[in-house]
């Protein structure tokens, strides 16, 4: 027995520091959770949710995203390349082989032999027909589909030029020309007896006064000489000069 105001414990022993847990078991460990539950695993996250799952970043944000790259850099850009570089550059081909050489052709086959011409058209043949998009005698051709428009801008006086090439048996070309911005000048050439006997045109287009210049070139392609409209001088084309070039044939 304790005397006077002391009083035991659990265990017992008076004055004693035992306490019975949630569960009733004196120096028990059990404690009730955020939730209420005893013994349960309920916490509270960064937020002060119990039972949520939010957490702090490694920058010390609550839910954020940011995480350690392979260097340890908190929100840092470096990842392991395939040979287990931190920040290295080499990486898988199609096949899986790190630093190997295979690639995707246009049907999706890794390490496939088909390619796109100059029309965004996927071939299966192994040999490039002559009406695709090397020009090296000319720079890199401006290969545009049936369609599509070719946009430039230029400052002033500066000038640039484009190649364009028809697709097969197409040997007329209208060429219009749309301002956008400023004014230009546009000149064209016909370069006849390359690749193959195929027509290479080429297009300058050279910038105003202005220092912003902006428009687009515009071809359509006509298998037939008649079949192509004669130049008009619209004004709500907004053509430049106001004319339609009309290219000449396939030798």
């Amino acid at each position: 027995m304790c005397g006077g105001n002391a009083k035991q414990d659990c265990a017992g022993v008076c004055n004693g520091n035992a306490s019975r847990d949630c569960h009733g078991i004196c120096n028990g460990y059990a404690v009730n959770d955020c939730a209420g539950v005893c013994g349960g695993y309920a916490v509270k996250d960064c937020y002060g949710v119990c039972g949520g799952t939010a957490e702090r970043d490694c920058a010390g944000v609550c839910g954020g995203y940011a995480v350690k790259d392979c260097a340890g850099t908190c929100g840092g850009r470096k990842f392991k390349d395939c040979k287990g570089i931190c920040g290295g550059h080499h990486v898988p081909d199609c096949h899986g082989v790190c630093d190997g050489s295979a690639t995707m052709d246009c049907k999706g086959v890794c390490g496939g032999s088909a390619y796109l011409d100059c029309f965004g058209r996927c071939h299966a043949n192994t040999s490039k027909p002559n009406y695709d998009c090397d020009c090296p005698d000319y720079g890199k051709c401006c290969c545009l589909p049936p369609g599509q428009s070719k946009y430039f801008n230029l400052g002033d006086g500066q000038s640039a030029s484009y190649h364009i090439k028809p697709p097969p048996g197409y040997g007329n070309v209208l060429v219009a020309y749309q301002s956008l911005e400023g004014d230009f000048t546009a000149s064209t050439d016909v370069v006849r007896g390359k690749l193959g006997g195929k027509s290479v045109y080429t297009v300058t287009i050279t910038g105003g006064s202005g220092p912003t210049n902006r428009g687009l070139i515009i071809p359509t392609y006509y298998l037939r000489t008649e079949d192509m409209p004669k130049p008009q001088n619209s004004p709500s084309a907004r053509l430049v000069p106001f004319l339609s070039f009309l290219l000449g044939l396939y030798m």
